[in-house]
């Protein structure tokens, strides 16, 4: 049983999670189509659906990892963990900035 595919696709949701609401609102910005708060809306959800999706990877590793015979892949799996946690941190944070977003727009 290996663990390092779940690391390596962990580590790129973890990724994505963590620039998906950059990417979103410089998309808006630059090329258009998109208003800001829609890029800032499409980025937050990307960050979820990725983000959570890193953390499944993450323990599924992690338990690959428990049950090995051999040490392999500690250090990547502690990157794509660290790296799945920010991302949970970006898309928390950035629904944290929609909602206040629709508190001030609601009392205005």
């Amino acid at each position: 049983m290996s663990s390092s595919r779940p690391v390596r696709v962990a580590t790129i949701l973890g990724l994505v999670a963590f620039l998906a609401t950059p990417i979103g609102v410089i998309y808006a910005q630059e090329i258009g189509g998109l208003t800001l708060l829609q890029g800032t809306e499409v980025g937050v959800a990307l960050a979820v659906v990725c983000a959570l999706a890193a953390v499944a990877c993450v323990r599924r590793a992690r338990f690959r990892l428990a049950w090995s015979v051999r040490e392999e892949n500690l250090r990547a799996a502690r990157i794509a963990s660290l790296l799945a946690w920010a991302g949970v941190y970006a898309a928390v944070t950035g629904g944290i900035a929609l909602g206040a977003y629709a508190l001030l727009a609601a009392s205005s």
